[in-house]
């Protein structure tokens, strides 16, 4: 009996070891997207994906407000990014459903020839502009 717990706490100590030098290991890569080519490699950041909606966005005069967020997926073969925006346009705007898919394709259009990495999901929400009409209006 005594040989078995002489191993088995040989084991988890050994154990322990591992998860304590593993803890203070550097972590050598930044949160973003990395393409490796053969002399070196790029870093894209999530807040230059997120800089290059945003001066998409800018093009247009009927957004207001303009919202972004990205999350960048680094998979081994495969990379990719998901995009949320949303914005208020004014109530004077019309074709508004026009004016949504435009904007899709431009920013679809401008992540993906910035970052040369797909853009797997794009979410556009228009937000409305006035939440309640009954209360007073603060200026």
């Amino acid at each position: 009996f005594q040989p078995l717990l002489i191993g088995l706490a040989g084991f988890l100590i050994l154990i322990g070891l591992i998860l304590f030098f593993s803890a203070f290991k550097p972590t050598h890569r930044k949160p973003g997207l990395y393409k490796d080519y053969s002399d070196g490699h790029i870093y894209v950041s999530r807040k230059s994906i997120e800089n290059t909606v945003y001066d998409t966005l800018k093009q247009y005069d009927d957004i207001r407000q303009p919202n972004v967020i990205s999350k960048l997926y680094n998979k081994k073969n495969n990379s990719y990014i998901d995009i949320k925006a949303d914005y208020l346009v004014p109530t004077s705007t019309t074709n508004v459903q026009t004016l949504n898919e435009k904007i899709r394709n431009d920013i679809k259009e401008s992540v993906e020839h910035f970052a040369e990495i797909p853009v797997r999901k794009l979410e556009i929400n228009v937000r409305d502009q006035r939440k309640n009409s009954n209360e007073p209006r603060v200026v």
